[in-house]
Order: C-alpha cells, then structure tokens, then sequence
C-alpha cells in the first residue's frame, strides 16, 4: 500500500517577497503601489511580519476562520535584477495559517498563495512569458537557510546569463 503525503499551503514560517509590478512611470497619482499580505487560519493566530531589509515589523492577531489584510511598505518591492537583495517577508506565527500576496498598481495587479517552508522542495521550475514590447518575465528566489546554494539553468538569456547554461549562487537566509 503506497501512502502519498499531501502538502498544502498552511504552516508556521513563510518567506516572501513582492517582485516588480509592472513598471515605474514615475507618476505617483495612477502608479500607486500598493503590497499586501492576506492571512487567514483555523485558528487564533499571533502574527509576526518583518522586513529585514527596511526594518519592518509587525506584529497582529488573526482571529480564527477571519482573513487580516496587512499592509506592506512600498520599499519591500524587488527593482532590481540579478541581485541578491534583503528584501524578503518573513511571516511567522503560533498556529498554522495560510498567507497570500497582492501586488497592486493601476490596471495591474499580480497575486501569488505563500508556501510555508515546511513544503518545500529543491527543485523548480519558472513558467514565464517570452519578451513582449520590451517586457520581460522575471523569477524570485529566497533563501530559507543560509549557505542555499542555487543553481540555475535558464532557458533564455538573462541580463548577465546565457541560455542553457547553468550558473550557481550562494544566498543567505531571507
């Protein structure tokens, strides 16, 4: 008999983080960005956010079977490309939750559904768009241990990366 273990997006530790929305016009009437985080459980939760990066810290209760919208500072979001940055979401809490993003701008807006650490594997695979009018599709990486080695092979060329060709990073936690 073969029993098959389920992973699902609840649990304790979570490391996020908020890439590129679109991209910066510069007009802050019609491009305001807005991050969240969505959290919901089964239980009364005690909530723990932070930033390492922009020294973002927040603390909340998540009633049981609610959903708590936080807010994110605009600061968290990845502009850069090809650079390790410290601007990873650590979101932890006393009971298992489940945590959603929303990265928002006008006429734009990208969701993802969290993984707790306790789910994940070693191996992925990013499914993106090919360029369009001078768009290009984007992968974010956090580390949930320090001294992650990741090795990448990209199936197109990168700023800095040939195609098909493997390259390794070392990345600390968050």
């Amino acid at each position: 008999k073969t029993i098959k273990l389920l992973k699902n997006p609840v649990g304790n530790e979570f490391w996020l983080c908020f890439e590129r929305n679109y991209k910066e016009t510069g007009n802050l009437n019609s491009d305001r960005l807005i991050l969240e985080l969505f959290i919901t459980g089964d239980w009364d939760a005690k909530v723990k956010i932070e930033i390492p990066g922009t020294g973002f810290k927040f603390d909340t209760i998540v009633p049981a079977q609610t959903v708590v919208n936080v807010k994110i500072p605009a600061e968290a979001q990845i502009l850069s490309s090809e650079v390790i940055e410290k601007l990873s979401v650590h979101v932890t809490s006393n009971n298992p939750i489940s945590v959603y993003g929303l990265n928002r701008r006008f006429q734009t807006t990208d969701t993802y559904l969290g993984l707790p650490i306790e789910v994940l594997g070693t191996e992925y695979r990013a499914m993106c768009y090919s360029e369009s009018k001078g768009l290009v599709s984007q992968v974010a990486i956090v580390a949930t241990e320090n001294n992650t080695k990741v090795s990448i092979v990209p199936s197109a060329n990168t700023m800095k990366h040939p195609k098909n060709i493997e390259f390794s990073i070392i990345m600390n936690r968050g």
